[in-house]
Parts: C-alpha cells; sequence; structure tokens
C-alpha cells in the first residue's frame, strides 16, 4: 500500500490503513474496524471488506 503508515508516537483513531487507503470513508477514519471471519481461512479488519472482495482484491495482492 502507497504512503506512510501512522506514527506510532501518535494516538490513532479509526484504521490504521485510513490514510492510505482508496476505499476509506469518515468511519474508517472515526472507529477503528471489528476483526471479523470472512471464511475457514481468513480474517478481516476492514469496514469495506465487502468492496475489496467486490474488486478482487485479496490479503495477498
Amino acid at each position: 500500500m502507497p504512503g506512510r503508515p501512522p506514527d506510532p508516537r501518535t494516538a490513532l483513531t479509526g484504521c490504521a490503513f485510513a490514510a492510505r487507503c482508496p476505499l476509506a470513508t469518515d468511519l474508517c477514519a472515526e472507529r477503528a474496524p471489528e476483526p471479523a471471519r470472512i471464511d475457514e481461512d481468513h480474517h478481516t479488519a476492514c469496514h469495506h471488506h465487502d468492496r475489496l472482495a467486490a474488486r478482487g482484491s485479496t490479503a495477498d495482492d
């Protein structure tokens, strides 16, 4: 993912990827996503994991 990760010395509000994610919304900046199970072998912590799946993205991309 392009960009820089958040500064670990600064308190984080929301998703750590929000500033660098093309799918980020206000929700991402306001609240960290809860972990969720996608299937037997995959988990996510993204408010928009359904949109990622629709785009054909995976954690391995």
